[in-house]
């Protein structure tokens, strides 16, 4: 995995294009190569494809089509810190998704959200749920449609795939469950005075309840 784009402190330009590790992924191709935030800048608008640019997405693509990578090949891209500062501009985010979805590949595309830096990463997945790419940008650019299939793998399945996860494995599979097992052993036990009476509440528990409990005359000395 190597940073690219999003120019932090300190960061040296030269280094942070993502021609070199694109043209490493040629001579390794039994390795993946992920590209963190795909080479996404701050200081670029994203737009449709445009080769010349020097930094942004498109120096990810361009390198692509330089060196001859396939879509769904062994370079893959990571979206963390992208889609959290492009989901509230939807022009930008739709050219940034489609353009990696339909170069990089459908199965090349990971989730990420930088949750250390931004919190909680639930309105992040939650933008990404909700979101689309329209009929016009994808009949214009050639963007892919977010299916609930293909939102599927970046959610996780690509990311499974690259690490080599079984996502249909079962996983910490109980045979039995023991607290089920035991609710007919703990009723008798009850019976028994074995064990106290289950909890119930004292008081009221909806709103329903707790507007009858106020109109009763036994909370008339409430102060008003």
């Amino acid at each position: 995995m190597a940073h690219k784009g999003l120019p932090l402190v300190n960061f040296d330009p030269t280094f942070n294009h993502p021609d070199d590790v694109v043209g490493l992924s040629r001579q390794f191709p039994d390795m993946s190569f992920v590209v963190y935030h795909a080479a996404w800048d701050p200081s670029r608008v994203e737009g449709p494809y445009d080769p010349s640019a020097t930094i942004g997405i498109d120096t990810l693509l361009a390198a692509l089509d330089k060196h001859d990578v396939p879509p769904n090949d062994n370079v893959w891209v990571d979206v963390a810190t992208l889609w959290r500062q492009l989901l509230t501009q939807p022009d930008q985010a739709a050219h940034a998704l489609g353009k990696l979805l339909s170069r990089v590949g459908e199965q090349r595309v990971l989730w990420g959200t930088d949750a250390i830096w931004y919190g909680s990463p639930e309105p992040q997945i939650m933008a990404m749920r909700a979101f689309e790419i329209s009929p016009e940008f994808q009949d214009t650019y050639h963007y892919p449609a977010l299916t609930d299939d293909l939102k599927a793998g970046l959610f996780g399945l690509n990311a499974a795939e690259l690490f080599g996860v079984d996502a249909k494995a079962t996983r910490c599979g109980l045979a039995s469950d023991p607290l089920a097992a035991n609710i007919d052993e703990t009723a008798e036990l009850r019976r028994d005075g074995a064990l106290p009476s289950a909890w119930k509440p004292r008081g009221p528990t909806t709103r329903r309840e707790m507007l009858g409990w106020l109109a009763s005359p036994a909370t008339h000395w409430l102060p008003s």
